[in-house]
């Protein structure tokens, strides 16, 4: 089960951006993790071709905020596995501090982290850490939107 983010203290906005989404776009909004996958690397299930924006910038056309690294152990990894916070931190080999961070979503997943995750849930590092790195990449671009959109692109000469 999905929970909204809405209902966590300091969650992150998920509002859409001014790109419209297609109604099959709208219906894919699966709780399984490789549907949370699809969404954060922008990989529809037919493999459609990216939609365009009326307005290309760099930050126009982000459709929706991405699921960061804690929501996905939260809601799939761990009831999947039927780990605690405890438990995960024991068998990860970290301290039950720095999984209670990674899971409130208060702390960014480090690549040691993500190694530790990636030999115990048996995917890669590299799953992980593009996870992480799709939220920092959505967090920067509603952060700099307008000193983004005041950037004019260079012309070849």
């Amino acid at each position: 089960m999905i929970t909204e983010r809405g209902s966590l203290p300091g969650a992150r906005d998920t509002t859409t951006s001014t790109c419209a989404l297609s109604p099959d776009e709208e219906g894919r909004r699966g709780s399984d993790w490789a549907g949370r996958l699809r969404r954060n690397l922008g990989i529809g299930v037919a493999m459609e071709a990216p939609q365009r924006c009326a307005r290309p910038s760099p930050t126009s056309c982000v459709l929706r905020s991405k699921v960061p690294p804690g929501e996905m152990l939260r809601e799939d990894f761990l009831p999947e596995h039927s780990l605690t916070d405890a438990g995960l931190a024991d068998t990860a080999g970290v301290s039950p501090q720095s999984v209670n961070e990674l899971l409130r979503e208060r702390r960014a997943l480090s690549p040691d982290m993500a190694i530790r995750l990636g030999r115990l849930f048996g995917n890669s590092p590299e799953f992980w850490l593009n996870a992480q790195r799709a939220v920092d990449l959505w967090d920067a671009s509603r952060k700099l939107k307008g000193d983004v959109n005041r950037i004019k692109p260079l012309r070849v000469a």
